[in-house]
């Protein structure tokens, strides 16, 4: 296993009803009671004006498997 560390700073928001995010610039999405919880890189959640719960780094954790092998 190896670590990647992605570059920039990712935000967890909750989106309102009616807001507008690229789906391209969506890292994950959870919809729960309170509404539309999303990871966003956090430059994007500052410019859309979404509140940021959270701000978090990205780390990816890199392995070799045998679903790797099947492509």
């Amino acid at each position: 296993m190896e670590p990647v560390l992605n570059t920039g700073t990712y935000a967890f928001v909750v989106a309102e009803p009616g807001v507008q995010v690229p789906a391209d610039q969506i890292v994950a999405s959870v919809r729960e009671i309170e509404g539309l919880t999303l990871v966003l890189p956090e430059p994007l959640a500052e410019k859309l004006g979404l509140p940021v719960a959270y701000s978090a780094a990205w780390i990816t954790l890199t392995v070799n498997s045998d679903s790797q092998q099947l492509g």
